[in-house]
């Protein structure tokens, strides 16, 4: 009598044993704080008129001297106060709040709500050693994105994500500096515009659980920006492929 064996192999991007090997931790909130690691970048858009620009801000008054204007505007060249706006980006900063509903014990959904900030510094013209302004932009957004768990050994996971976030711009502004007789004064510029902010983004993590609710995590990826189709600049449409590392901490609530 012939003996055989037979080796079942599940293969894991499988929903199948969904049905009958449930996980336990069916789903659970994380509130993660991000830290986004990067670097800062410089953007060039066409020149604009200083003068101008000053002067609908400030109001029609200050325009009725030119020598008062070329005050105001100290970022002017002297030559038709035509100047290109060099924008210095710093890197965002974020924080999240994640829900996560576990399909099996290796896919799971993930969304939440996050909040971000965005800050930019603004040079008027070349080489200009002040600042001319600031601009700061507030996000709120919705992610949605699946998890697939590669690895799971003790407190440790390995995971993939993939997936996109819709943001909304719910407030933004810039601080024009102005230099008046030596002394500084500002003027702030409140945007009209509320672009959303489109994006889809793929990550690699690792993530460590040192008591039961709360885990270390680290995550490497990268997200494509669409452009919002506004007249505000940012990062993300001077670089719409951004390259990011998010590390933070998790705490896990729920059964």
């Amino acid at each position: 009598m012939e003996n055989s064996a037979h080796t079942h192999i599940t293969d894991p991007f499988s929903f199948a044993d969904f049905e009958d090997k449930k996980p336990e931790n069916r789903s659970h909130i994380a509130i993660a704080f991000l830290g986004s690691i990067g670097t800062q970048s410089t953007y060039s858009p066409k020149p604009i008129n200083m003068q101008d620009r000053y002067v609908n801000l400030l109001g029609a008054q200050w325009g009725e001297s030119s020598v008062l204007a070329d005050i105001l505007c100290n970022a002017s060249d002297k030559k038709g106060h035509v100047l290109e706006e060099k924008y210095s980006h710093l890197l965002p900063l974020k924080l999240g709040l994640s829900l996560e509903y576990k399909l099996n014990k290796r896919w799971s959904i993930t969304s939440g709500f996050n909040y971000s900030f965005l800050v930019s510094d603004i040079y008027a013209s070349e080489g200009a050693p002040e600042k001319s302004g600031v601009q700061k932009l507030s996000y709120v957004g919705i992610p949605l994105n699946i998890k697939f768990t590669a690895l799971s050994a003790g407190e440790f996971n390995a995971y993939i994500t993939a997936g996109g976030a819709a943001d909304y711009c719910i407030s933004g502004y810039r601080d024009n500096i102005c230099n008046i007789s030596g002394s500084r004064d500002s003027r702030i510029e409140k945007y009209s515009e509320h672009p959303f902010q489109l994006s889809i983004n793929a990550s690699v993590g690792a993530e460590y659980s040192f008591l039961n609710y709360i885990s270390l995590f680290i995550e490497g990826g990268v997200s494509n920006y669409f452009n919002d189709g506004s007249t505000i600049e940012t990062i993300y449409k001077e670089k719409p492929v951004y390259l990011n590392t998010n590390v933070g901490i998790r705490f896990k609530f729920g059964n």
